[in-house]
């Protein structure tokens, strides 16, 4: 395997982690992005977006543009990957979770690419290896930087580590979530999402409230949560990718070598 296909490789490893943690996490500017999509009408450009994707999409395949040549192919398949992600982004609020996926997704993605281009005479076991080993090096110092950072930062008197504290700072700082994710009126979450919250007589604007509430809950929580659930990603794709390594086939008949 060629130092090409390492640094390759490395980078289809880190580079959706990083853009997972500045864009999406508390680590990074994970609640300015929210707050900035719950804003004005980024829903409506949300779903223009994933309107232009899919009549993309379906032009893509009516030209067969998979058969293009590689630099015209690269670059009509990256605009649809940012389609992709730009509508995952523009409904975040909605769906706080989908834009967090999307760009996990682009590392397998991306190695798919290099398997099937300029990593296609590597031998199977040594590319798995290579990709379990810089998966499960991603997982591991992200984990170690999570750490440090949860328990020296000061984003509250008790750093970032899960406890009422650090959730009351959460609510405090989705302020523009809570204003925008109901559409009639701003939320108040003492009030209206809370422990101690005030039920609306109607039936069917509660059931509208408590939805837009646990929209908005899910925003912050997924804001904490998006440094660990990386670390889970980067260490499945490494043992997935690490068992792959221990099988060799012969004709695509025979497994061995576990």
């Amino acid at each position: 395997i060629s130092v090409r296909d390492v640094i390759c490789i490395i980078m289809a490893s880190i580079v959706p982690t990083l853009a997972a943690i500045v864009g999406f996490s508390l680590m990074g500017f994970g609640l300015h992005m929210y707050n900035w999509v719950a804003v004005g009408r980024t829903e409506m450009w949300g779903n223009a977006c994933g309107c232009v994707c899919i009549i993309w999409l379906s032009v893509l395949f009516i030209f067969d543009a998979q058969k293009a040549y590689t630099p015209i192919r690269a670059v009509l398949f990256s605009f649809l990957l940012a389609l992709i992600i730009g509508t995952g982004v523009l409904k975040g609020v909605s769906y706080p979770w989908a834009p967090v996926l999307l760009v996990f997704a682009t590392g397998p993605a991306a190695l798919v690419i290099l398997r099937k281009s300029v990593s296609l005479l590597v031998s199977r076991d040594q590319f798995y290896r290579v990709v379990g080993k810089s998966f499960g090096a991603c997982a591991a110092i992200l984990l170690l930087v999570w750490l440090v950072w949860t328990y020296t930062n000061e984003y509250t008197s008790k750093g970032t580590a899960w406890n009422p504290v650090v959730k009351d700072q959460l609510i405090e700082d989705s302020g523009d979530v809570y204003a925008n994710v109901y559409s009639k009126r701003p939320l108040n979450y003492s009030v209206d999402c809370g422990a101690g919250q005030v039920v609306d007589p109607d039936p069917k604007v509660a059931g509208q409230i408590s939805i837009a509430c646990t929209k908005a809950e899910t925003v912050w929580f997924v804001v904490w949560m998006v440094p660990f659930a990386a670390v889970l990603f980067n260490a499945v794709v490494a043992a997935f990718c690490m068992i792959e390594s221990r099988f060799s086939f012969t004709q695509g008949k025979d497994i061995t070598g576990l």
